[in-house]
């Protein structure tokens, strides 16, 4: 038991060292790994909600426009891992849930 909340404590102390000081805010009060990735990982589903909307309303929405969103859109501190997978993947065969298990 205690060594399972060293290693959520090391995991929350990683996820408070990956984000923008913005969403920190929002994760400040969580307690567990688990519930500050909850947070986190709204971002993915809010995009994925606008280009719904956006498709809804006849855009054409591909899923490497929104890959790319997603990629750029990201804070500073992801920089070396969004460089990793431009460089490492072929953006035009990754999906939403593939980049976010990759940024995970």
């Amino acid at each position: 038991m205690v060594k399972n909340r060293k290693k959520d404590s090391r995991a929350l102390m990683y996820i408070f060292g990956a984000i923008d000081p913005a969403v920190y805010e929002k994760i400040a009060h969580v307690s567990t790994s688990k519930e500050a990735w909850d947070v986190v990982s709204d971002y993915f589903t809010r995009t994925l909600a606008l280009a719904n909307q956006m498709k809804a309303n006849g855009e054409e929405m591909k899923e490497l426009q929104i890959v790319e969103k997603i990629l750029r859109t990201l804070t500073d501190r992801f920089e070396g891992k969004v460089t990793a997978i431009e460089e490492t993947r072929d953006l035009s065969t990754l999906t939403v849930d593939e980049l976010q298990g990759s940024l995970q």
